[in-house]
């Protein structure tokens, strides 16, 4: 706006000109030391496509930290890469900011993930890296599942010592603290106790999924130029989705 105005010779008051200065001067932070930016690297498979993230947070301020001009994030699977685009928070509470890169394609076990995080004007940060767990199938769940009984869910590889976390869809059907706690270790299989399914659907019978994932933490490393490197926080995830029919 100030330099449309004066190429068409329009004065401006030179006060207002200052203060216009000044607001666009303070809209440009100076960089923040990689060694006070904490970060966060996260890695998951949903049964068709991987998923990066990593989060920024100003360790200085304890706030989200925001790329500027001249700094990147690229992440990396198997042979793929791709620029990570910012992704908003959804509560206004988040104290990390978010980047996601998405790529097609199924982890091997152990398959590993990388994050390079590019800076023009500090130093760059370019050994974060994370691997996957064993791959995960969920299979056993029948067609149709009433709420009033019980079911067996089945599962392969097992054995490991991750965590695993089962959840429902949400829309048709939640899962009661009985079914989240049905699976008491990588055995391979869990029967989940009649009433486990609770209907949040207004229809009688509706399609439901329920999602078992295998939960791996400390999955890797992060930069040592990072704030906090050697605590900071690196997981993984690999989850298998089965759809069925719920009736009462």
């Amino acid at each position: 706006m100030l330099l449309a105005s004066r190429s068409t010779g329009v004065q401006l008051a030179p006060m207002r000109y200052a203060i216009a200065t000044l607001i666009v001067a303070g809209c440009t932070s100076p960089s923040v030391p990689t060694d006070q930016i904490m970060a966060q690297l996260h890695g998951s498979f949903d049964g068709q496509d991987v998923t990066v993230e990593f989060d920024l947070l100003s360790s200085s301020t304890d706030s989200p930290y925001m790329l500027e001009d001249g700094e990147s994030l690229i992440a990396t699977f198997q042979d793929q890469s791709a620029k990570m685009q910012y992704t908003p928070p959804l509560s206004p509470d988040a104290t990390f900011a978010a980047y996601t890169a998405s790529f097609v394609g199924v982890p091997a076990p152990n398959d590993a993930f990388a994050v390079a995080f590019r800076r023009a004007s500090e130093g760059s940060a370019l050994e974060s890296s994370g691997t996957f767990p064993p791959g995960l199938v969920m299979g056993g769940v029948p067609a149709t599942v009433s709420r009033s009984q019980s079911f067996t869910i089945t599962w392969s590889p097992s054995g490991y010592s991750d965590e695993l976390v089962v959840r429902g869809d949400e829309s048709c059907i939640d899962l009661s603290i009985d079914a989240e706690t049905a699976i008491t270790g990588d055995t391979g299989s869990a029967t989940f106790p009649a009433g486990s399914l609770d209907d949040v659907s207004d229809a009688s019978s509706c399609t439901a999924s329920i999602t078992l994932s295998r939960f791996e933490d400390q999955a890797g490393v992060l930069d040592p130029a990072f704030a906090d490197a050697s605590d900071g926080h690196v997981d993984s995830t690999w989850s298998s989705t089965a759809t069925f029919t719920s009736t009462p």
